[in-house]
């Protein structure tokens, strides 16, 4: 909701800076106005009209958002360091709730369970496990934003190696982002979280072998560190036993529903605010598709996911093109893994973080845009690795 507020706030003030920005802001604002026609249009079809309407004013107000922080990040001095410092202290502080929930059991009034709602059920017996989510509703909600938030995190730990001082905050926030997804027990977390931290580990210049220790070293305290605490990471656990830790069959029949309904309308989308109708109709199952390409998709259509790939598609390839090599790095591992992180929560088309980080990834992977920015992260890098 804050963001939200804060997006409509500054959104009037920045217009007159979209021109000055043009070269970052000319293509977006094109491909946003085309969308929210579409959106307009599609109320004609729309199962819930009234829905639609308040969508439509949640879309324009995540538009606002993605073009203002483009505008800031263009008028600000240092925008990527300023963007990594902005992630590193909003995770740092929702940590600090999430570490809170955990040990204590006791919940935030803005989450939708509370401890005795949550619970596993193994060898038929249901007990209650531990979880956070600090003010994002529920806990798949918060493992969404930590996953999110993990490139950003990465890149300021890499771009402050050789640096004690730098490094010791986003190397903390990893560390313990890694131990909040473990508790919280969340498949699509763990797996995106693991994907890119591997991404990471091979692209890094340390030798062969110096990998393989690290490796060892790694899975050693890994396996001692969940051993520690058995109750404390008995959702991942449960769910491993079970031999379904990365498989769910009820979520491959929700995604099979979200593609029968984009067919179901020849390949437009059932239009705006009309998604949770169509997916209950002949369907016992949850009325929302887990999985934001197919939530594109089902409600607007097949040429707006292949707009939104197509984009993804262009990030990843400037994130391999990057100078930068933190930025190189954490990007690509960041948009490798998206796929995993997309299909942790519901509602992402309506969810500010998706726009939030989204924006600040197009940031990031368009810093030669920004003047002589590039050349200057590039000295810093080179500076703090000890290199002439």
């Amino acid at each position: 909701m804050v963001v939200r507020v804060l997006g409509v706030i500054f959104f009037f003030p920045i217009i007159q800076h979209l021109y000055s920005c043009q070269k970052l802001t000319k293509g977006f604002i094109a491909a946003f106005t085309l969308f929210m026609i579409y959106a307009i249009l599609s109320l004609a079809w729309s199962s819930d009209r009234s829905e639609g309407v308040v969508e439509l004013l949640y879309y324009f107000t995540h538009i606002a958002i993605f073009l203002e922080i483009l505008v800031f990040s263009f008028l600000a001095k240092n925008p990527v360091r300023t963007i990594a410092t902005g992630w590193i202290v909003v995770v740092f502080i929702s940590l600090i709730f999430a570490i809170w929930e955990i040990t204590t059991s006791n919940h935030l009034t803005l989450s939708s369970f509370e401890a005795e709602d949550v619970s596993l059920n193994t060898n038929g017996i249901s007990f209650n496990r531990p979880f956070a989510s600090v003010t994002f509703g529920n806990f798949n909600g918060y493992v969404t934003f930590l996953c999110f938030s993990f490139p950003f995190l990465l890149y300021a730990a890499l771009a402050s190696y050789g640096n004690l001082k730098r490094l010791f905050i986003p190397l903390l926030c990893i560390f313990v982002t890694v131990f909040v997804i473990l508790v919280e027990g969340s498949r699509g977390g763990l797996l995106s979280i693991s994907l890119m931290l591997l991404v990471v580990f091979l692209m890094s210049k340390t030798s062969t072998i110096k990998k393989l220790i690290i490796l060892f070293i790694a899975i050693g305290l890994g396996s001692y560190f969940l051993s520690f605490d058995p109750d404390l990471f008995m959702a991942i656990m449960v769910k491993s036993e079970g031999g379904n830790l990365y498989t769910d069959d009820s979520r491959m029949a929700i995604w099979g529903k979200a593609i029968s309904v984009g067919l179901d309308y020849v390949g437009f989308g059932c239009g705006i605010g009309g998604l949770g109708i169509e997916m209950q109709k002949g369907f016992n199952g949850p009325p929302i598709p887990h999985n934001m390409f197919l939530e594109l998709f089902a409600e607007f259509g097949f040429i707006f996911l292949i707009v939104f790939i197509a984009y993804i598609v262009k990030l990843l390839l400037k994130a391999i093109k990057s100078n930068i090599r933190s930025i190189k790095v954490s990007f690509i591992a960041a948009i490798l893994a998206l796929p995993f992180y997309s299909i942790i929560d519901s509602g992402y088309l309506l969810n500010p973080i998706t726009y939030v980080c989204i924006s600040c990834m197009t940031v990031v992977l368009n810093i030669k845009q920004y003047n002589f920015m590039e050349y200057t992260l590039l000295l810093e890098e080179k500076m703090l690795r000890g290199k002439k």
